[in-house]
């Protein structure tokens, strides 16, 4: 068996190696060979514009194989503009110009052999993309985040600190603002506790609110132990985390993402939950931001004490609204009360002022958060 397993070790580094080309271990590069070409007349220039080219189609390269190796989806215009086209710092100085000179199109043509440095390009696109994840965050706001992870505790539902601890982490590394558990926890009653680990929506939207969140994320992890696995003299034991995540807009209770993840460990739950809460924390960032940054908003309008024939005449005025795109009738009562989505190019405060003046319905404000407008006729 300790035969088979060794053989099998050695296979796969020999793929590993194979799959990778002539990529250095030692030095994290590829090697490419790349071309450039120019159209200037003059012998000169027309090499040095070359050479730039070759340069950084080499680089083009060198990104592409680690895009590709990663199976990363990158926003590629970002690592375009500031990596492929200025190409500095990015190719070793070794490069060998393999063939050059003016053929028979007109084009002075160069092709050169160099190594790119994966590694740096590595670390330039992470922090691009930081930079640019910032940059979203505050353009959708800066929404501070609430984090509620449970986990099972002899049949009845715990906080899970240590889950808890962990992706408010991953969150923060982020760009985001996530508000401290220490800083609403021991202000709740019993009740809300209770309903806030069983994973009730409206209460840690009630919550949220209280403690000035726009997004609650509620998760719950389990974890799973399997047999002991023996190779060679090595024993472990397999540990399995799966985390089932929700996010929660808190001026409205509605849910804007809802995944399982799941991370894997051995011996122990510490590296298997923490693996979980990075798969998460990637997800959680990319739900938020397509909500909060998304070009058409999602506003819920909420208008009290109207009568059934203003009601009709404003939901048939809303679409007369610039801003607005579409309406969907979700309630009206008898008390007058109405609740109406609406799909908007503009934000909540700016829509406010223009329902205002709707059918001449002498509407007012009760309250308007980010997504939730709540009106009132004759106030």
């Amino acid at each position: 068996m300790k035969t088979r397993v060794t053989f099998s070790v050695i296979c796969l580094f020999i793929l590993s190696v194979v799959a990778a080309g002539r990529v250095s271990g030692e030095t994290d590069t590829i090697e490419v060979m790349a071309e450039g070409n120019s159209a200037l007349e003059d012998t000169a220039m027309a090499r040095d514009e070359a050479l730039s080219h070759a340069q950084r189609m080499a680089v083009e390269k060198g990104v592409g194989v680690y895009v590709d190796s990663n199976t990363l989806t990158r926003n590629y215009q970002l690592i375009e503009d500031n990596i492929i086209a200025t190409s500095q710092g990015y190719l070793l100085p070794d490069y060998e110009i393999m063939t050059e000179g003016r053929k028979s199109d007109g084009l002075y043509h160069l092709t050169l052999s160099a190594r790119v440095r994966l590694g740096k390009v590595s670390d330039d696109i992470e922090i691009l993309e930081k930079m640019h994840k910032v940059g979203l965050i505050k353009k959708g706001g800066n929404p501070r985040i609430m984090v509620v992870v449970t986990k099972d505790d002899f049949g009845e539902r715990v906080s899970s600190n240590f889950a808890v601890a962990k992706l408010s982490g991953v969150l923060i590394k982020q760009g985001f603002e996530v508000i401290s558990e220490d800083r609403f926890r021991h202000n709740l009653e019993m009740s809300q506790k209770k309903e806030l680990l069983s994973g009730n929506i409206t209460t840690a939207a009630s919550i949220g609110t209280e403690n000035g969140c726009e997004i609650v994320v509620m998760g719950h992890v389990i974890t799973n132990t399997g047999d002991e696995i023996t190779i060679g003299a090595v024993t472990v034991r397999p540990v399995n985390a799966s985390l089932e995540i929700r996010g929660i807009q808190t001026d409205n209770s509605v849910v804007i993402f809802s995944r399982i993840v799941t991370g894997e460990g051995a011996n122990n739950e510490v590296a298997a939950i923490t693996n979980a809460c990075k798969k998460a924390g990637k997800y959680i960032a990319g739900g938020i931001l397509e909500n909060v940054v998304s070009n058409i908003n999602k506003i819920e309008v909420q208008v009290k004490e109207m009568s059934n024939d203003d009601f009709e005449r404003f939901t048939l005025d809303l679409l007369k609204v610039r801003g607005i795109l579409n309406r969907y009738v979700r309630n009206y009562d008898e008390k007058g009360r109405s609740i109406i989505d609406i799909e908007a190019t503009e934000q909540s405060w700016q829509i406010l002022q223009k329902l205002k003046a709707v059918s001449g319905l002498d509407l007012a404000a009760e309250a308007v958060s980010r997504n939730r407008i709540v009106l009132k006729q004759g106030l």
